[in-house]
């Protein structure tokens, strides 16, 4: 079938026609793959995600509020001169290159990404510290998030 498309076609456009059969992307996602992976949580109605299905262009993704409208948080870092986005920039300079995420993981409290950009890994650690017996860390702001380059 590939072979009679791409003399159809001519060799570029069968190049595009296998990008589309092969999925190459390699995120790994721990435990499992939820719909949506919380990042800022504190009740039903203040909580901001990011749905699964945006994960692997998490450079161009957008957050989303718990209704479902888009939201303008991004994360652009510079490395050896060259910038690159981590998160939510949908429409980025053509010097801006994206990122690239390796895995999402999320626990109770937290959800991390893990990306590289150039030759740094940073993980994205977004924390919602939400526990209903404990009182200090419901008295905590809203949510916190580190960006920090991993060795």
């Amino acid at each position: 079938m590939l072979s009679s498309l791409g003399s159809r076609l001519g060799l570029g456009s069968l190049c595009a026609a296998l990008s589309l059969f092969c999925d190459n992307t390699s995120v790994s996602y721990h435990p499992a793959l939820p719909p949506s992976y919380p990042l800022a949580v504190r009740n039903p109605y203040l909580s901001t995600w990011m749905p699964h299905d945006q994960v692997q262009s998490l450079p161009y993704s957008q957050p989303q509020f718990w209704a479902g409208q888009n939201l303008t948080w991004g994360v652009i870092v510079r490395v050896d001169g060259q910038a690159y986005s981590l998160m939510g920039v949908p429409d980025p300079d053509p010097r801006i290159r994206p990122a690239v995420i390796h895995t999402a993981e999320y626990t109770a409290t937290h959800t991390i990404f893990t990306l590289s950009a150039g030759a740094v890994t940073f993980k994205l650690d977004f924390l919602s510290p939400v526990s209903p017996s404990n009182y200090l860390r419901q008295s905590l702001p809203f949510s916190k998030t580190f960006c920090r380059p991993v060795k």
